[in-house]
């Protein structure tokens, strides 16, 4: 995860279902670079567009007008899946 750490709690519902909640930086930073994405497009951090261009079966585009993200500190590259 490129963010760190995060922390998956679970709490049992009534009727014995169980209800899980995900929190923590990684789940911060991946919920901003999805929303960078347009209509028909897919957003990448650095250490997945790493693990996809290992085998260069994709392309990826840096999105050098990316805005500074939320509650991220520091700069994040964010890329955009070009083709397969």
């Amino acid at each position: 995860i490129e963010a760190g750490s995060l922390v998956v709690i679970k709490k049992v519902l009534s009727g014995n279902i169980p209800e899980y909640c995900v929190i923590g930086q990684a789940v911060n930073l991946a919920a901003r670079i999805k929303g960078l994405a347009g209509e028909y497009t897919v957003t990448l951090g650095p250490t997945l567009r790493h693990r996809l261009s290992q085998g260069e079966l994709y392309e990826t585009v840096l999105l050098d007008d990316a805005p500074q993200l939320k509650n991220i500190s520091g700069s994040v590259r964010v890329y955009r899946l070009a083709k397969e």
